[in-house]
């Protein structure tokens, strides 16, 4: 079972850093494009990212500061024991009952935390709130069969999950 876990979680960063890829890609070719504009005609402005909001991954879901020390506090409230683990920790993986939580205190500036049922494949989700680089991950089942199972501390300070 923990194979098969380990498999799903290469596949969801694969499949994470190749959308990064191409939305950076994409990104470039716009910004080139504008820059080497060879009329003197305007360009007209875009509108604000905000009146474009898409849900997905590539968007922070919240922010901390990266300039001070960051803590994850994981509540689990999924109905099933749930397990944990930080890439950038020896720690292992360690088990949060139902309706506990834990805390892994003083996160690297680039940190993914590996969330999953213990003993089942039932699909959780999360909802991330912070406060004062306190980052509370409330996980909860999920009715999408795919689930989440990574939260991501980006080194800007951004909060991703997918």
């Amino acid at each position: 079972m923990r194979l098969e876990v380990i498999l799903l979680h290469l596949f969801n960063l694969t499949l994470v850093s190749g959308g990064i890829y191409l939305i950076a890609t994409f990104s470039l070719g716009i910004k080139a494009q504008t820059i080497m504009n060879p009329s003197n005609e305007p360009i007209a402005q875009q509108q604000s990212p905000a009146s474009t909001y898409q849900p997905g991954f590539w968007q922070p879901v919240a922010r901390v500061n990266p300039n001070n020390p960051v803590t994850a506090n994981i509540i689990n409230q999924s109905g099933i024991p749930i397990e944990y683990s930080l890439t950038t920790s020896p720690l292992g993986t360690r088990t949060v009952a139902n309706g506990s939580n834990t805390q892994l205190e003083d996160l690297e500036k680039d940190s993914y935390i590996i969330i999953n049922a213990q003993s089942s494949s039932t699909p959780v989700q999360f909802e991330i709130t912070t406060e004062n680089n306190l980052v509370n991950v409330t996980v909860t089942r999920s009715s999408d069969l795919s689930g989440e199972s990574t939260v991501h501390l980006h080194p800007t300070g951004a909060i991703y999950k997918y």
